[in-house]
């Protein structure tokens, strides 16, 4: 809202964008986390990566040829990047952790 808000424009918002769902981690910091042996309630890689395309298929769809600012998650960020340059979804993981506030911009196919 607050960039929106800022240009005149109507925010979309879709839970696409949603950062990566830590199932019973949520809320917990990562020295409380074993990231060996996630529990079923986390989010896969895969399922990140799907939704990734999905969100990529979306922007396709509701806003061809536009330019588009989609505020997300450094994880999720990842995820968009790894499904853009065709990487298989383990590569989410070998990224860099994304600082706050970092931007990247493409364009879609």
């Amino acid at each position: 809202m607050a960039v929106a808000r800022r240009k005149g424009l109507q925010p979309v918002a879709t839970p696409l964008l949603r950062e990566m769902d830590w199932g019973v981690y949520t809320g917990k910091v990562a020295d409380e986390m074993d990231f060996t042996t996630l529990p079923e309630s986390v989010e896969t890689i895969d399922a990140l990566y799907k939704r990734a395309g999905d969100f990529v298929s979306f922007l396709k769809k509701e806003f061809p040829g536009k330019r588009i600012l989609a505020i997300g998650h450094g994880g999720f960020n990842r995820a968009i990047i790894v499904q853009l340059e065709k990487l298989t979804p383990e590569k989410i993981l070998s990224l860099p952790i994304m600082k706050n506030t970092a931007c990247m911009r493409f364009t879609l196919p």
